[in-house]
């Protein structure tokens, strides 16, 4: 019994020493919005804006929404730590946006100090905003109360549904240093009374120089890599040769290959495989010339769509 009971001992220290939160008393930050400041002093150069979701069960509003002007991430930590009673904690952090004008400018200083930061987790989702992330996290929307949960979700959405990007903190941050690749990610914006996915955000860099919009993300998808899903939906010829035909064309799956055939000059095929949904013409599509002249008209239609979207990138790249 004498050896067993300093060890004992040791254990009941170790744990008295141990370090207790109390739920309530934390200020988990959901999402977080990074903008330029306005404001006439320039020597803060971001505002930066939390929303924090309220646990307490006597809390009026169902968030917290905290806004600060600060030099740095650091120095906003600090000037939003100093506006609210409960510690903050970064853990819970799932969303950071970034507004467009500062995407413009460029932002991988503000990353590089998330990806120090040991709290946050790598799948942090990295989000651009036409506006300011500001509005977007102090806007009302009434169907959705915790607001870091449905830009959340939207994204997710979106992007099963091949019209989105959901791109993390270490997909952005691999693909800003790696060699041939520049970083993408899912756009948002506020509406009247929601949030609305717009499309998907190119850079050079670290710094915003295209958008891709919602119609053209399905093509975007398909020439950047494989992927499950998306619909196709065009006008088509009729057996008569006239316009005035309509299809949608659902994709189970694309296959991408890359072909080099010059230092400055690459082939891209895409194997597509998919089911027809809905037709409305002249064609007898129970034959198979017919399937064949549909099959033809979806490859032309793609393929029109995917060098018009190659040839924007490529000038904006050449900027």
């Amino acid at each position: 019994m004498g050896k067993i009971f300093p060890l004992v001992t040791l254990l009941v220290l170790l744990l008295g020493c141990a370090e207790q939160n109390i739920i309530e008393e934390v200020a988990f930050i959901h999402s977080v919005a990074y903008d330029l400041n306005k404001d006439e002093d320039k020597s803060k150069r971001l505002t930066i804006t939390v929303s924090i979701p309220q646990t307490a069960q006597d809390a009026v509003e169902d968030r917290e929404v905290i806004s600060v002007q600060a030099r740095s991430v650091k120095d906003g930590r600090t000037a939003i730590s100093r506006k609210t009673d409960r510690m903050l904690g970064n853990g819970q952090l799932r969303s950071a946006l970034f507004s467009e004008e500062l995407g413009k400018e460029g932002f991988i200083d503000i990353l590089e100090s998330l990806v120090r930061d040991h709290h946050i987790g790598i799948n942090l989702r990295i989000i651009l905003v036409e506006g300011t992330g500001k509005e977007v996290l102090t806007g009302e929307y009434t169907r959705y109360p915790r607001t870091g949960r449905y830009i959340t979700n939207i994204v997710e959405k979106e992007t099963e549904e091949s019209i989105a990007i959901d791109t993390t903190l270490h997909q952005f941050n691999r693909d800003y240093y790696d060699d041939g690749i520049d970083p993408i990610c899912a756009i948002i914006k506020k509406g009247e009374n929601e949030i609305i996915l717009d499309g998907i955000a190119l850079f050079n860099g670290d710094k915003f120089v295209m958008k891709v919009s919602p119609v053209d993300g399905r093509t975007f998808k398909m020439i950047h890599g494989s992927y499950r899903g998306g619909n196709v939906s065009m006008p088509v010829e009729d057996g008569n040769g006239e316009n005035g035909s309509y299809l949608t064309f659902s994709t189970i799956h694309t296959k991408r290959k890359i072909k080099a055939l010059s230092p400055d000059h690459v082939q891209i095929e895409v194997d597509l495989v998919g089911t027809l949904d809905e037709y409305i013409g002249h064609l007898d599509l129970s034959t198979t010339v017919a399937q064949r002249k549909l099959e033809e008209q979806i490859s032309n239609h793609l393929k029109k769509e995917a060098e018009g979207l190659l040839a924007e990138m490529q000038e904006k790249k050449d900027r």
